[in-house]
């Protein structure tokens, strides 16, 4: 099965239950450690924090978590699930903290990517974000999914040469990986390299033909070789597809003053 975006964020609740076989194994459980919450007392606040996390609720998750890191403040699993609670209340400077410190004490330091670097992201800051995804993939140099988002942050920065050297590295690991494609074709477009963009771009809209991504490098490229009524069919369907994705408009009204020619 070809890797989809789907898996990039990987699955959360997968995560922590590796986290707890591994204090279970070595005969640590988190919530039996001696300190200023009785082991009892603990272990109600994790269930009550497990409990509150199914059930949607990040607020009491939060509410739970609190006393827990405040007498363990280095507990892995701990930290994982206050940081995605922190993800789900929208606190990005707060999840970016409970990873970073996650990274310093957890046995699986990776298992906080991309996490780390998209926290990063939302809160506006391109170089943490872009060492973040150098870091993550240093602790984990073969899995594709780090060297996409690697990728990603590069070329947000407009730095094509390397973005194009990881899309490749991530398209080398994983072959046919529908966003790398995609990702790729964009930086083959700024670099002019049409060509050999299209050729991306017409595998990926025949592997996911609803891919808006897809279907917006293919409009790109329709563009750069003066198709506009290709660009605006493509984006047209695009947008019944996700009709608040703001690039896909910016691109269509340019195809459309194309299309109709200086009034």
């Amino acid at each position: 099965m070809k890797p989809t975006a789907l898996n990039l964020l990987g699955s959360f609740a997968v995560q922590l239950a590796l986290l707890l076989t591994f204090f279970n194994t070595i005969g640590r459980s988190p919530v039996m450690q001696d300190g200023r919450l009785s082991p009892e007392t603990a272990r109600g606040l994790w269930e009550s924090s497990q409990a509150s996390e199914k059930a949607g609720d990040p607020d009491k998750t939060a509410a739970s978590l609190k006393p827990l890191l405040q007498t363990f403040p280095d507990n892995p699993m701990y930290l994982a699930l206050s940081a995605e609670t922190h993800r789900q209340l929208h606190q990005p400077a707060e999840e970016a903290s409970d990873w970073e410190r996650y990274i310093k004490v957890a046995p699986q330091p990776a298992e906080a990517c991309p996490a780390l670097g998209r926290a990063y992201e939302a809160m506006g800051l391109p170089d943490k974000a872009l060492d973040a995804h150098r870091r993550c993939l240093a602790m984990d140099p073969t899995k594709s999914d780090l060297m996409l988002y690697l990728a990603l942050a590069l070329e947000r920065r407009r730095e094509m040469v390397e973005a194009e050297k990881w899309y490749r590295a991530t398209l080398a690991r994983s072959p046919g990986y529908g966003d790398a494609q995609i990702g790729l074709a964009r930086v083959l477009i700024f670099r002019g390299r049409i060509r050999e963009a299209e050729t991306l771009s017409q595998t990926a809209l025949h592997d996911t033909p609803d891919n808006t991504d897809a279907l917006l490098v293919g409009a790109m490229i329709a563009e750069k070789k003066r198709r506009p009524q290709q660009g605006v069919l493509l984006l047209e369907k695009a947008l019944r597809l996700s009709p608040n994705y703001e690039d896909l408009r910016v691109v269509l009204d340019r195809l459309r003053w194309e299309k109709q020619g200086p009034r």
